[in-house]
């Protein structure tokens, strides 16, 4: 899986890139099917300072699907962690269709 972070108004830190690689090691779970260099995963982290909101949005790509989630809130974590969670609830009923239409197309075949 190749990721990629984008941060704006914001300065990198070791606790987002951390908390990125690890949820990213969960994510890969669910993506052992496709090959490691089919599947991205971007992080856009912003700090709206007029607002003071931290926004989190993160995408998925797939060869054939693309996943996106967008969190917001006063503190960057929560907001990520959030993202994550929307982004893996995503990602199982993705992979739910899969199987599905794999199964659909064993049983029509004689």
């Amino acid at each position: 899986m190749i990721i990629q972070i984008n941060y704006k108004n914001i300065h990198p830190t070791a606790t987002v890139e951390g908390f990125l690689e690890t949820k990213a090691r969960k994510l890969s779970r669910f993506t052992r099917s496709f090959p490691d260099d089919a599947v991205q995963l971007r992080a856009n982290v912003e700090h709206q300072t007029h607002k003071d909101i931290f926004i989190a949005t993160l995408v998925l790509s797939f060869p054939q699907k693309t996943l996106t989630a967008k969190e917001k809130g006063p503190d960057l974590m929560p907001a990520l962690h959030a993202a994550v969670e929307d982004i893996l609830k995503q990602l199982e009923k993705f992979k739910s269709r899969l199987n599905r239409a794999h199964l659909r197309r064993q049983a029509r075949t004689p």
